[in-house]
C-alpha cells in the first residue's frame, strides 16, 4: 500500500529532474557563443580555427583575443549563379590583448590590392581561409548563421634573434638573417 502511495510521487520527481536537466542543455546549447559558464575556447597559433558569429576565442599561452563580430557585407556570387566577378564577403573582427585594448579589423575573401585578407596586430598574423555557408540564390544568410575560419601566427619579422658579436648585443629580424643567408649561399657557390 505504501508503494502504491510513494511511486507515482517518485516517478514524477524523476521526471521533473530529468526534465530540468533537458532544459538546462537545451538552455547552454542555445547560447552558440562558445562561451557558456564563464569559459572561454583556447585555440593554438599556426593552426586553422572556427569561430561562429558573436564568438571569441583566446590564443592558448598568449594573450591574444579574437572575436567574430559580423559579417560586414556578403556579395560572393551565389554558387548557382554565373556572375562576372567573384564578389566579396568583408567580415569584421575584434582584437584585443587586454581590456583596455580592443581593436576591429576587417578581412575579405575576394582577392585584390584594395581587399584584404590578412591583417597585422601587436606582432600576429591573422589570415582569413574561408567564410561559410556559401551563398545560394535562394536561400538567405541570417548574421549568427556564418562561420568564419583563421589563421593566425607570430609575424616573422617580430622574431628576433640576439646575436653576440664582440661585447655588443644586436638583435636580427629574422628576414636579415635569410638574407645574410642567401648572399653566403651566393658566396660560397662562387668558391673555389
Amino acid at each position: 500500500m505504501i508503494c502504491a502511495l510513494t511511486c507515482p510521487l517518485i516517478s514524477r520527481l524523476i521526471s521533473s529532474i530529468i526534465t530540468c536537466f533537458v532544459l538546462l542543455g537545451c538552455l547552454g546549447a542555445a547560447g552558440g557563443n562558445g562561451n557558456a559558464a564563464g569559459t572561454m575556447q583556447a585555440v593554438r597559433l599556426n593552426r586553422p580555427f572556427s569561430l561562429r558569429a558573436g564568438q571569441e576565442v583566446t590564443l592558448r599561452g598568449e594573450r591574444l583575443r579574437i572575436k567574430f563580430e559580423a559579417v560586414e557585407e556578403d556579395s560572393r556570387c551565389p554558387a548557382n549563379v554565373t556572375c562576372v566577378w567573384a564578389g566579396n564577403a568583408a567580415v569584421r573582427l575584434a582584437f584585443s590583448t587586454s581590456h583596455r585594448d580592443r581593436k576591429s579589423l576587417t578581412l575579405n575573401t575576394g582577392k585584390s590590392a584594395t581587399l584584404v585578407g590578412e591583417r597585422q596586430y601587436r606582432g600576429y598574423k591573422v589570415r582569413l581561409l574561408g567564410l561559410s555557408p556559401y551563398p545560394q540564390s535562394d536561400q538567405k544568410i541570417g548574421a549568427r548563421d556564418y562561420v568564419v575560419t583563421l589563421l593566425v601566427s607570430k609575424e616573422r619579422a617580430a622574431q628576433t634573434i640576439g646575436l653576440l658579436s664582440g661585447t655588443t648585443h644586436r638583435e636580427l629580424h629574422v628576414a636579415d638573417i635569410d638574407r645574410l643567408e642567401q648572399h653566403t649561399n651566393r658566396l660560397r657557390h662562387f668558391e673555389p
